[in-house]
């Protein structure tokens, strides 16, 4: 009967043993990934990335706006005075409100758009209020390139109803908001 003890004693010992083996290894691969990762570099976690738009708030950087994803956000359009075609895409508003959803803006925080026509390389800055942003009648609207790569700001807003007034190769938004 003691051989037989010794024989389940001993299949005992080598489950224990193997759990106990399973058990170092884990903990051996979690240390070392552990140290691998305090040996990386920080990455920053909210850096401005190339062909993306760039979204500021009272100088600091929020995110990048990825202009294809901006396409999933509520549409709005217009004819244009100057040739009768159809500006449509997202409102600004909605762009601001959905990367900055918790923000209320006074009606006289600036938003500017900045960009970059990309045939003559001519930059082109245009500064609005909040007001003129929210107010649904000014069409204060994204329209997106055939290849939906890249944006443009229209209007019919006095100073965004033509196309050589227009923001076109939108790369950056900064909200102002005074605080």
């Amino acid at each position: 009967m003691q051989a037989g003890q010794e024989g389940v004693v001993s299949r005992q010992g080598r489950r224990v043993l193997v759990v106990v083996g399973i058990i170092a290894l884990v903990a051996v691969g979690l240390g070392l990934q552990g140290w691998l990762q305090n040996r990386r570099p920080a990455v920053a976690s909210a850096t401005p990335e190339p062909g993306k738009i760039h979204l500021f708030m009272n100088g600091r950087f929020v995110d990048n706006l990825e202009p294809a994803e901006l396409t999933a956000l509520p549409t709005d359009s217009f004819v244009d005075a100057e040739q009768g075609k159809t500006q449509q895409g997202p409102r600004l508003q909605d762009i601001i409100l959905f990367y900055l959803p918790n923000q209320s803006f006074p009606p006289d925080a600036m938003i500017q758009v900045s960009g970059v026509r990309s045939s003559s390389g001519e930059q082109k800055t245009v500064s609005l209020p909040w007001s003129d942003v929210q107010a649904q009648d000014n069409h204060v609207l994204f329209d997106f390139s055939n290849a939906g790569d890249s944006c443009k700001l229209v209007s019919t807003l006095s100073q965004l109803d033509t196309r050589d007034e227009w923001v076109q190769g939108v790369q950056r938004i900064d909200v102002t908001t005074g605080d």
